[in-house]
């Protein structure tokens, strides 16, 4: 991509590059790219390759207009708000509190996936050594003591997530694309009608990026200047790259699976050599347990500042809620990750949606991103996450 076309400049500023595009690319990429991945291969095993792969497009677009709505929002309302002040500014008081309770549950859920996932992980590391439980319990103690710490992120935890998954995606690729037969395990034109909505809360997971929209905006903030171009390349191509990762992690799971598990990583195990799965198991712990401990402080202050409660309180509140949770029989991986795409996540663009439209009515400011959006996109949009959420639903009451 030139740099004339990112607004740039010529003469070879990389480094106006690298701090103008690259870095506040990452803050998008590396907030989306998480512990969804590892349920894409499944469904797409599942529902068709091919198919998997559309909805991956078609859902990446998606959310290109969902981050770009939520970034108009934030720049059109005065003073700086977090999710819920914006819901409350726009939709009312009974919205806030939905999207308070929402986004707290949700991020429970998160920990809970953490949890279920972490067994995994730990078994490619020492995979004799004491049961799953055991392991998990070990993983969650040392996610939750450090959320009796006073800081408000440990350092390096975003820079660890990113490059520690990125890192076990291109490993597994690498090794798959060597595999022999590789290709010919995939059937691109197999389609499952009967796995058809399967996707959506997977993948709607995996792609979004939300909370790091405030965080792009305020980086182009403090770098000055009128840089709202930079900004929606920054926030398309955020979105864009996990989606391109998340084809490559993909295509190397399917191509050394005898058989695909829900998790990714189970299935591969026996096609690795011992030290790529001890590596791959090492980068897997530190990324979950530095996403747990980020997720689980903003979950104690959100209970702390939103809900009142003591801070005691709000942290044992985080303590207990995952292990409980488990304890009482949500360990189903997949399940877990689709409620957390196909119900929290769908709302949440649903709510954006409309803010979006209040936006439109009650902001003095024109919007910065969208010169005009047919009211047929906007339903459109509204409809993709309102079919996956009712899914989700009727599923779990089946």
């Amino acid at each position: 991509m030139a740099l004339q076309q990112l607004g740039i400049g010529s003469g070879g500023k990389l480094k106006d590059f690298y701090r103008l595009f690259v870095l506040p690319t990452s803050i998008l990429a590396g907030t989306s790219i998480g512990a969804g991945v590892f349920s894409l291969p499944f469904v797409f095993n599942k529902v068709g390759v091919g198919a998997g792969f559309i909805y991956l497009a078609v859902f990446c677009l998606v959310f290109v207009a969902v981050h770009l709505m939520y970034a108009d929002v934030i720049l059109r309302t005065e003073g700086r708000h977090r999710f819920v002040g914006y819901a409350r500014f726009y939709l009312g008081k009974s919205a806030s509190w939905l999207a308070t309770a929402m986004a707290v549950l949700s991020m429970v859920v998160v920990l809970l996936i953490y949890l279920v996932l972490s067994v995994s992980f730990v078994n490619l590391i020492v995979p004799d050594a004491m049961g799953d439980f055991y392991k998990m319990a070990v993983f969650w103690l040392l996610g939750s003591t450090a959320l009796f710490l006073s800081v408000r992120r440990l350092a390096l935890a975003e820079f660890l997530v990113l490059w520690g998954i990125i890192t076990v995606i291109g490993a597994i690729f690498i090794f798959g694309i060597f595999e022999a037969g590789a290709f010919g395990k995939i059937d691109w034109l197999f389609f499952s009608p009967a796995y058809f909505l399967l996707p959506f809360g997977p993948i709607l997971f995996s792609l979004s990026g939300r909370p790091a929209i405030p965080d792009v905006i305020d980086y182009y903030d403090s770098v000055g200047g009128d840089r709202r171009g930079l900004m929606k390349k920054a926030l398309i191509w955020g979105t864009v790259i996990p989606a391109v990762v998340y084809a490559v992690f993909v295509l190397g799971v399917l191509f050394l699976s005898g058989e695909v598990s829900e998790d990714a990583i189970s299935g591969i195990a026996g096609a690795l050599p011992r030290w790529v799965l001890f590596g791959i198991g090492a980068l897997g712990v530190v990324s979950l347990w530095s996403s747990y401990i980020v997720i689980g402080m903003d979950v104690r202050d959100i209970l702390a500042y939103d809900f009142r409660l003591p801070k005691v309180a709000a942290v044992l509140a985080v303590f207990i809620a995952p292990m409980a949770l488990f304890l009482a029989g949500f360990q189903n991986f997949l399940a877990l990750v689709s409620i957390a795409g196909g119900v929290f996540l769908a709302l949440e663009g649903i709510f954006i949606i409309a803010m979006w439209k209040r936006a439109a009515s009650l902001s003095s400011v024109p919007s910065v991103f969208f010169a005009k959006m047919p009211a047929a996109a906007i339903y459109a949009l509204a409809a993709v996450f309102t079919l996956g959420m009712v899914y989700e639903i009727i599923k779990g009451v089946i």
